[in-house]
């Protein structure tokens, strides 16, 4: 039920069809909060629902004006040219390493 407002928020309040793909939620819509291929065929999830909270962390994904600027653009297409970034950046290591990664020295 907690999560329902975001699944329908919008529907309800600009009165249009839902439309996942362009949407923060689960939808795939913003890069920041997505699912990326690793080397090895595995998976790594962001979870940065809003940008500010993800901005510290994913510094080290290489430098931030490759991704910056659109990754705190609304949900949707915009968003497609970090995602497809992030896919490239994930997929150059496997899941151990990016977790050894997050996790630091």
């Amino acid at each position: 039920m907690s999560w329902l407002p975001h699944a329908t928020g919008p529907v309800l309040a600009e009165n249009r069809p839902n439309r996942p793909k362009e949407e923060r939620q689960l939808g795939g819509g913003a890069a920041m909060y997505h699912i990326y291929e690793t080397k090895d065929g595995r998976h790594v999830t962001l979870g940065g629902s809003e940008v500010k909270f993800a901005k510290k962390p994913a510094r080290g994904l290489g430098p931030a004006r490759t991704w910056w600027r659109c990754a705190r653009k609304p949900p949707g297409a915009v968003q497609d040219p970090v995602k497809a970034f992030f896919a490239e950046t994930f997929r150059t290591k496997t899941r151990d390493a990016w977790t050894a990664w997050v996790r630091g020295p």
